[in-house]
């Protein structure tokens, strides 16, 4: 059934008659043919909300979300826990049919595949080339502007294939004939997570007086500045002078142009500018400026309205594919293959993407050469816009369901960035295949920036390593050598100037987040506080927090044997074969004529053995260590708490999986995160996940009712409740009571000898 007949729109729907004709027709029931799979986009949901009114906090879910529905029953909430599964949501989402129908037609391929998908290519050049005529016409009525960009591309065939595969965003070819809107109502693409984003400021506000005196105080400000320049800044400014002329040179900005220019080409007081900066990405030779287009202070981004927003993989998707080939690979009763990951970039990415209006789009940028401002306009997207990030996923998103469906590529995308894992049996076909479609559609991949196939690639800053696959069922994340060496340099360069702004603390600290992704557990989140802090200060100077985290760092990122202390991230293929150990953990705080008093303790139910328990009164010299100020530190001795259970059980936790209910969400929030806003939880949620990271264990924390906590007894010295708890829930009326093992988390770097040494 095509399109018109199901009540769908077409995607050439704007065209004026004729209508596309046959040849058209055939050539979209020639590539439904050819599509291993139609109709398969599944947007991603809207972000689930819970009602904070009745529930108190997002860690606090309904009953019918928890793991355990029980409220106010111990025996009940032990038996129900005792027979859980460990949760992996990863694995239970529902899998993208386009990726799982590529997975599984890569397996029934064989040895074949590079052979199959080359057939495939020369079919799909056949159905684009017939379209020649077609495409010419469509072509013919861009605008202007979108016609610099479109006037190669193949957009008949773009639009056949949206409409055999039954692709949501119909729109898609018209947004490149006519232009994507960069402000205003940016329409629904049906592709990304649905948001509710108005703007601010309606479009109306950007009238010829408003944007003519934008326009001649923004002039006014580049120019005092390029005249106040020195150093560094002046040296910025030159550079982004060479940046931008190297852009235009390209085809990719129009310029330079006078003020005079680009009143008569837009119209006087109708275009918006934007000035453009420069931000100094790398080190040493690999050192290099990105030019970045303000689109938020010319308020271009307050007058626009969003309805979706982008939702990206990140490097766990290598080991999403490799789970789905195991699980193909088990249906089909075929060995798991041999693995090998590659990734390309699209050239020009957003400057290929057309605009619907580039007078919002000029550029202002001082000329060192010319000695006056100069202006350049853009008939492709800038990077500062809110809607650029919409608009331009929509086509690279276009390109990874090509890739799949008709070629069995398993890819996705990261904006510009393509990631691929195929079987080693494929060689190099499938990123040929993905440049392939690129070609037929009239876009290209850049061949310098390619990373060819192999069992061990750097993506998204990750060092990927998917040789153990088909062996261990293991994939290896680290962070590399580079990322770790540039966040210490540019720490130990803070250290010695004794100085680091709240900018500089926002740039390490999102280049730690990067290297953290690949790293065990939530280790070293915590550490990052000082640097959290730091990007609400106006304080410059180096501080003794941040001294604790570096020396934190420094150890833990230390590169001096050519590979980072921080062990890899070992993560299995498969679900976890057994049951999750099932901890309960809790603690209790009181004041004692002034003094703090609490008592902590946890219960752990091991397969295969008796429940333990152990609990403690914290010694005096704890509180030192904590907040003196604070009312009560019972948050702080929860986590306490719960990092005990590692601590003691670290002999028969090592690569377990654990489920662990905790009754405070202040603790539990810490616990989930790796993170906490004071110093004190800040290092004891640091030494959890310390801890966590040397057993290697996987650990789903998970809120629990006070009134359903087993561990809420022990840690009030009611044994003979315990006892029956423990017997209605029917393990038996019986324990072993181990000692508590205290840790040590006096400063961020306390427990971390421990850890390097695992």
């Amino acid at each position: 059934m095509d399109a018109a007949a199901s009540g769908r729109a077409r995607p050439l729907s704007f065209l004026p008659s004729p209508p596309p004709g046959p040849v058209y027709d055939a050539a979209v029931a020639r590539l439904r043919g050819m599509a291993l799979a139609v109709r398969f986009y599944a947007r991603p949901a809207a972000k689930a909300s819970v009602s904070r009114a009745r529930y108190g906090a997002a860690f606090v879910q309904p009953p019918h979300r928890r793991l355990v529905p029980v409220e106010d029953d111990m025996g009940a909430h032990i038996s129900a826990a005792l027979r859980l599964s460990f949760p992996q949501p990863e694995f239970d989402a529902p899998v993208p049919l386009d990726l799982m129908v590529a997975v599984d037609a890569c397996l029934a391929a064989g040895d074949q595949l590079p052979e199959w998908r080359a057939e495939r290519m020369v079919e799909v050049e056949a159905v684009a080339a017939s379209l020649a005529s077609l495409n010419e016409r469509i072509v013919q009525l861009a605008t202007p502007s979108a016609r610099l960009l479109v006037a190669g591309m193949n957009l008949a065939f773009m639009s056949a294939f949206v409409e055999a595969v039954g692709w949501p965003d119909v729109d898609v070819v018209r947004r490149f004939v006519f232009g994507f809107p960069i402000v205003g109502e940016v329409p629904d693409s049906g592709l990304h997570r649905p948001l509710d984003q108005p703007a601010r400021f309606p479009l109306a506000s950007f009238d010829c007086a408003a944007n003519a005196s934008w326009a001649s105080y923004l002039k006014g400000s580049i120019t005092a500045k390029a005249a106040a320049a020195a150093g560094d800044e002046l040296e910025g400014l030159h550079e982004l002078e060479r940046v931008t002329r190297k852009e235009a040179c390209a085809g990719y900005l129009r310029g330079p142009l006078t003020e005079r220019q680009v009143d008569r080409l837009f119209g006087r007081g109708r275009w918006r500018l934007l000035r453009r900066f420069g931000v100094w990405q790398g080190e040493g030779d690999d050192r290099k400026l990105r030019a970045i287009d303000n689109a938020k202070t010319a308020l271009c981004n307050a007058v626009t309205s969003l309805c979706e927003t982008v939702c990206c993989i990140t490097v766990f998707f290598v080991v999403l594919v490799a789970h789905y080939f195991a699980m193909a690979a088990a249906a089909r009763r075929l060995p798991m293959p041999r693995l090998q990951i590659g990734l390309d970039d699209m050239r020009a990415a957003y400057r290929r993407i057309p605009v619907a209006t580039p007078w919002h789009a000029v550029i202002g940028l001082w000329s060192f050469v010319l000695r006056r401002v100069v202006y350049y306009w853009l008939p492709g997207h800038c990077f500062g816009f809110t809607s650029s990030v919409v608009n331009f996923n929509r086509f690279p998103k276009l390109m990874v369901a090509m890739a799949r469906v008709l070629f069995a590529v398993p890819c996705d995308h990261y904006f510009d960035d393509y990631i691929i894992v195929d079987v080693a049996a494929a060689g190099a076909s499938g990123q040929e295949c993905l440049a392939g479609a690129h070609c037929v559609v009239g876009q290209a991949v850049e061949p310098r920036k390619r990373k060819d196939m192999a069992s061990s690639n750097v993506a998204l800053g990750t060092l990927a390593n998917v040789s153990r696959a088909a062996s261990d069922g293991r994939v290896t994340l680290s962070p590399t050598v580079r990322r770790c060496r540039t966040v210490l340099a540019m720490l130990a360069a803070a250290r010695a100037h004794n100085h680091l702004s709240s900018g500089e603390a926002g740039t390490i600290r999102g280049k730690l987040g990067w290297i953290l992704t690949a790293a065990a557990s939530r280790v070293g989140r915590a550490a990052c506080q000082p640097l959290v802090l730091r990007e609400h200060e106006s304080a410059v100077e180096w501080t003794p927090a941040l001294e604790q985290s570096y020396q934190f760092f420094a150890v833990l990122l230390d590169t001096s044997s050519e590979r980072p202390a921080l062990p890899p991230l070992e993560v299995s293929i498969h679900r976890h074969p057994r049951r999750p150990v099932v901890i309960y953990s809790d603690a209790m705080f009181r004041r004692v004529d002034g003094a703090p008093f609490s008592r902590v303790a946890w219960v752990a139910f091991i397969p295969g053995r008796r429940p333990i328990m152990a609990r403690m009164v914290l010694p005096q010299w704890v509180y030192e260590l904590l907040s003196p100020d604070s009312i009560t530190l019972i948050q702080q001795a929860e986590i306490i708490a719960g990092l005990g259970a590692y601590r003691s059980l670290r002999h028969l936790l090592f690569d377990e999986a654990v489920v662990h209910f905790v009754d405070n969400t202040g603790a539990l929030s810490n616990m989930v995160h790796g993170y906490a806003r004071t110093p004190d939880c800040g290092r004891l949620v640091n030494s959890l996940h310390l801890a966590l990271a040397a057993l290697r264990c996987k650990v789903w924390f998970e809120w629990v009712p006070s009134k359903a906590n087993v561990a809420d007894l022990p840690s009030r010295d009611e044994d003979e409740l315990l006892l029956d708890a423990l017997d209605a829930g029917g393990v038996g009326a019986a324990f072993d009571e181990i000692a508590f093992d205290l840790p040590p988390f006096a400063t961020w770097a306390a427990p971390l000898a421990e850890f390097a040494a695992v």
